[in-house]
């Protein structure tokens, strides 16, 4: 512990959640002058300890303080902490309007802002823990000269979507400036420093830097998102034109007064132009709001992209002139990138003679689509979508649209005794025509090689390496027991009925598996997930039972990966149970993403690495995966609703609703995407089409669950509480977290955190919701929220 930077003690304001801003400025008024005076001084150094906080390295020094980059050693994650030298009175730092627009600002949470993690106090002052962000500062790109006309659309048009979302929750920026726009090195851009120039200490009574305020913020008047897009012209012009669209405004006839917009030197694009010009006008009712502005943008950054189109045609045309016919096609065909090739491979119809092995059929129809997802080049729509027409009569050309696959494999199982007979035929989804086709007869422990021969000859008909992607090895995790493997595939067939019989049934089938086989790798995966199945269901008679189920899936997943290091699987299961049973999120993360580089298309690892980054406190990486997801299995409902509900926490509500609304289109009587668009409707404020839309559910206690909260915002109290009295009666042993939500609605803190606590106690997964749910919002400011996300190993918002 260096420089005793680690021995303070931590104020009120210890923790993240909407209201740390605002107990940072509380414990700060209430801060003896002399103890506010010690500040940092020092600085803090490389090994400094502060609270969990591992200091690494110094990023920078500012007016505010210091900016350091840390290990959270309890989280496992790097961060950046940012040390505050507070200059306000003790009055100011009391202010309620301070306060409350603390904590509205901390509350954000968009791909294009800087996560604030936790606001903090210790006894050499306060600080902030964010976000740790790679890349650089608009302003030190800025140094180099300016932008190409694409970049600096692209950059203003990222710039532009986050401040909408600012001004949609009532607030104001007041700091814009290339120094407060952050170029990540993924392409992704973000603001800082929101509301912190005007709320930790800036001398400028303006609140903002000289050379982007707004006239009538330099006035000291109230300003709205209006002052923010005037500061968007002016940068928008310094990164077009490389020179800055005001000198400093000392002067302050110079600062109300403006004068016209600059005018750009050389090219720029017309409609850039334009729309500076009406951002830095200077009546603040002549400019554009900040999400007409991303419109525009929007529409420049097509225009710009459909001359390079048409130049290239261009180009292809005047080749085809000078050197005739043949030297063009040569030239097109260098020119244009042939396509990825895409497949999808249908369940596998049951010939047998019983029609009993239906999932013997799955079975080996899945494990030939399992076996082409590791070959290199080529797209595999995933399991979900592909088995989504099982039963179904759509033509092949339908289904290929549907999932985007340019081919089709079918065939059919009959199994009589011993015997197997595998048909399989590979066509081209648009018209139907047969690419390669094949019938073979074998013993049943011969299964596995003619999966491998069915995949070997899908690869070599559509010209696709037979390397497997990631050094996967295409047998990994196999068995040689072939009543080893007939108790798997049936185990797999009863777990995805979802049900407690189906799961219970699936266990028993693993077990034997398992049984006939101890090294075989998937059947231990299959047990783990037929025993969260189970513990998810409610299928518990006792805490001892239940403590069995999360030992035995944790153990069964352990035993997986070592046997079988090079399945994705298996990582994918471990991470799943060290997050549902051990909060352990370092270690679940790592072996998502172990999981991911093995099988990066891996469907189930992508949604789950997704709504678990977004979870943490990263949205724009969740929101990566989980459209990534999207792609890859398109009609998987799960990765739908996931992506719904981190766009809506993300603050994206039209894309959020419109993922919900997708979900709904797969699968109509999903109520998770229900239950989602009815919290987005509620916290809205509308309650009826709230009611209205949870009406909708198939099952009763939801439709109770709805009318609970609905009625509650309705004015209809009774009637809200009948609902509510009504779902705990016949759900309290397995929708814990929903109770709590609904007391939280109605009010009663004391009760939802009764609940919460069960909801903690029996590792309920709602409570892993808890930081995308607008039904708890109110709880958030409370100790006890604090504390239990604390507990549950979660970042305090």
């Amino acid at each position: 512990m260096g420089d005793g930077a680690g021995g303070g003690a931590k104020g009120d304001a210890q923790g993240g959640e909407p209201g740390a801003l605002s107990r940072l400025l509380e414990e700060l008024a209430r801060a003896p002058p002399a103890g506010r005076e010690v500040a940092w001084g020092k600085g803090l150094r490389p090994g400094d300890v502060l609270d969990r906080f591992e200091i690494v390295r110094e990023l920078g020094r500012g007016g505010f303080g210091a900016v350091y980059e840390a290990l959270d050693r309890e989280l496992g994650r790097k961060v950046a902490l940012k040390t505050l030298r507070p200059g306000r009175s003790r009055d100011d730092w009391a202010d309620e309007q301070l306060r409350g627009e603390a904590q509205a600002a901390a509350s954000l949470s968009h791909p294009g802002i800087v996560t604030l993690h936790e606001a903090c106090i210790c006894d050499r002052g306060p600080y902030l823990v964010m976000e740790l962000l790679r890349g650089e500062t608009l302003e030190a790109r800025l140094s180099r000269g300016p932008l190409p006309p694409g970049e600096a659309v692209e950059v203003g048009l990222q710039i532009s979507r986050a401040l909408a979302h600012v001004h949609s929750h009532g607030l104001v920026h007041r700091d814009l400036k290339p120094g407060n726009v952050f170029l990540g090195d993924d392409g992704r851009v973000k603001l800082l420093d929101l509301g912190l120039a005007h709320l930790l200490g800036r001398k400028s009574s303006t609140g903002g830097t000289p050379a982007y305020v707004a006239p009538e913020q330099w006035r000291g008047e109230a300003v709205d998102g209006r002052a923010d897009v005037f500061a968007l012209g002016a940068v928008l012009f310094e990164m077009a034109s490389g020179r800055r669209a005001f000198e400093v405004r000392e002067e302050r006839s110079s600062a109300l007064d403006p004068g016209p917009a600059p005018a750009f030197e050389g090219k720029a694009p017309r409609g850039l132009v334009r729309l500076v010009a009406r951002c830095l006008a200077k009546d603040p009712g002549a400019r554009p709001t900040a999400a007409h502005a991303a419109e525009e943008l929007l529409a420049i950054q097509q225009r710009l992209r459909r001359p390079k189109a048409a130049r290239r045609v261009a180009l292809l045309v005047a080749i085809g002139v000078l050197a005739g016919i043949a030297i063009a096609a040569l030239a097109l065909r260098g020119a244009l990138r042939a396509p990825t090739p895409s497949i999808a491979v249908l369940p596998f119809a049951d010939l047998s003679p019983g029609k009993d092995q239906e999932y013997f059929a799955d079975g080996v129809a899945e494990e030939i689509l399992n076996a082409l997802t590791r070959v290199e080049g080529l797209k595999v729509i995933g399991r979900t979508s592909s088995f989504s027409f099982k039963g179904k009569k759509d033509d092949l050309r339908t289904i290929g649209r549907k999932l985007g696959a340019s081919s089709i494999l079918e065939g059919s199982v009959r199994r009589d005794g011993a015997r197997i007979r595998v048909t399989a035929r590979l066509l081209k989804a648009e018209d139907g025509q047969r690419a390669w086709s094949e019938t073979y007869e074998r013993e049943l422990g011969g299964v596995f090689a003619v999966q491998d021969e069915i995949a070997k000859a899908v690869v070599e008909s559509l010209k696709v390496s037979l390397a497997p992607a990631g050094g996967t090895s295409l047998r990994s995790g196999r068995t040689a027991n072939a009543e080893a493997h007939d108790q798997y595939l049936l185990g797999l067939h009863l777990a995805r009925q979802g049900s407690r019989d189906g799961f219970r049934r699936a266990e028993e089938a693993f077990r034997k598996a398992v049984a006939l086989d101890p090294g075989y790798a998937p059947a231990h995966v299959g047990l783990a997930s037929a025993l969260v199945g189970r513990y998810n269901a409610g299928d518990s008679q006792s805490a001892a039972e239940t403590e069995r189920m999360q030992k035995e899936s944790l153990a069964a997943t352990e035993r997986a990966v070592r046997l079988a290091p090079d399945l994705a699987d298996a990582w994918q299961a471990r991470g799943m149970t060290r997050r549902r049973f051990q909060w352990d999120w370092p270690a679940a993360q790592a072996d998502l993403e172990r999981a991911l580089a093995l099988d990066r298309d891996h469907p189930e690892a992508l949604w789950n690495h997704g709504w678990q980054a977004a979870m943490l406190g990263r949205p724009a990486e969740g929101i990566a995966s989980l459209e990534r997801a999207t792609r890859v299995d398109p009609l998987a409902v799960e990765a739908w609703r996931w992506l719904g509900i981190v766009y809506l926490g993300a603050g994206e509500r039209v894309r959020g609703r419109r993922a919900l609304q997708h979900a709904l289109e797969i699968s109509p009587e999903h109520d998770w995407a229900l239950v989602f668009l009815a919290m987005d409707l509620l916290a809205e404020g509308q309650p009826a089409r709230a009611l209205e839309t949870m009406e909708r559910s198939r099952t009763e206690v939801w439709r109770l669950w709805g009318r609970a909260l609905a009625h509650h915002s309705l004015g209809n109290d009774d009637d809200s509480r009948r609902a509510l009295e009504e779902v705990a009666r016949r759900w309290g042993h397995v929708g814990a977290y929903q109770i709590a939500e609904l007391y939280a609605w109605r009010g009663d803190r004391d009760q939802a955190f009764e609940w919460l606590e069960r909801c903690y106690r029996d590792r309920d997964s709602g409570l892993t919701l808890a930081g995308f749910d607008p039904l708890v919002r109110d709880l958030r400011g409370d100790p006890r929220w604090a504390d239990l996300r604390r507990r549950m190993k979660l970042p305090v918002e």
